[in-house]
């Protein structure tokens, strides 16, 4: 290659932040009201058979809330976050014919798109299992990503798109947050997922508010739902270089942006650019 040549997210940043929070439970209020107040996005992956569910579980000797957010409320709880399958009842689905596991999913794929009027097109998996067959049934129901529960502890890119890894849960989260902060050498993901009862249980939620305001705000950070790093990513793979690296071609409506010896570089949506 001619060049150096590197990926930036958009603006030519470096960092990006998202979250990811599973099964639509009432505390999603609560935590979507903290994700506003600070400017950070995230996706929220919803059971959509449990759409009004009141229920409860014994977690350390206490009764923690598990009730689910009702149908005619999901819209507006979740307006500006991204909507995303968790299937309809929450099953094991690598316990599951595949005829029954694509029902899970394009069931809970079509009632959340009923409510939003939008295309769902992001997934997590129920307790995070997957197998070969799962992420087969998964691609022919019309998701391009799909998160388990698996943790890199970094800040490092999904290597699977159909088995993306986060940087951490969200207990885990503090040892992560002055290093993705300070270090600008790097392109870095931090990606994060939980469930938002946790914090009932753990009483976190103060902790959590004081992470999330040291996280917001920042002008040298992307803030995204996990849908739009994966939509970006992909787009950055479909730009066309000549043999030698110094012409690209940008195909896709996003405008990419690259660093090139040490330089920010846009290469507009539809254009092609020479470096």
């Amino acid at each position: 290659m001619k060049h150096r040549i590197s990926m930036l997210w958009p603006d030519g940043l470096k960092k990006a932040v998202t979250f990811s929070y599973d099964d639509g439970v009432m505390q999603d209020l609560r935590l979507t009201a903290l994700f506003r107040r600070y400017g950070l996005k995230a996706t929220f992956n919803l059971n959509s058979g449990f759409f009004g569910q009141i229920d409860s579980s014994l977690q350390r000797g206490r009764e923690i809330d598990h009730s689910h957010v009702p149908e005619e409320d999901v819209a507006c709880v979740y307006a500006g976050f991204e909507c995303a399958v968790h299937t309809a009842h929450h099953p094991w689905l690598t316990q599951l014919s595949a005829v029954n596991a694509a029902e899970e999913i394009l069931s809970d794929r079509a009632a959340i798109e009923a409510v939003i009027k939008q295309p769902v097109r992001g997934m997590a998996y129920p307790f995070g299992a997957v197998n070969a067959q799962v992420k087969d049934v998964v691609r022919a129901c019309g998701i391009v990503y799909a998160r388990g529960t698996g943790v890199t502890g970094d800040t490092s890119l999904p290597e699977d798109a159909y088995d993306w890894s986060c940087s951490c849960h969200h207990s885990a989260l503090e040892p992560l947050i002055e290093p993705f902060l300070s270090d600008d050498r790097r392109l870095a993901l931090l990606s994060v997922w939980g469930h938002s009862y946790e914090f009932d249980i753990t009483e976190t939620w103060d902790e959590f508010e004081e992470q999330l305001s040291r996280l917001g705000g920042k002008d040298d950070v992307w803030y995204a739902t996990n849908l739009e790093i994966f939509d970006y990513i992909e787009a950055y793979g479909r730009l066309r270089w000549t043999a030698a690296g110094d012409v690209a071609e940008n195909p896709t409506a996003t405008d990419l942006f690259i660093e090139c010896d040490g330089e920010t570089v846009c290469i507009p949506a539809g254009e092609r650019i020479e470096l």
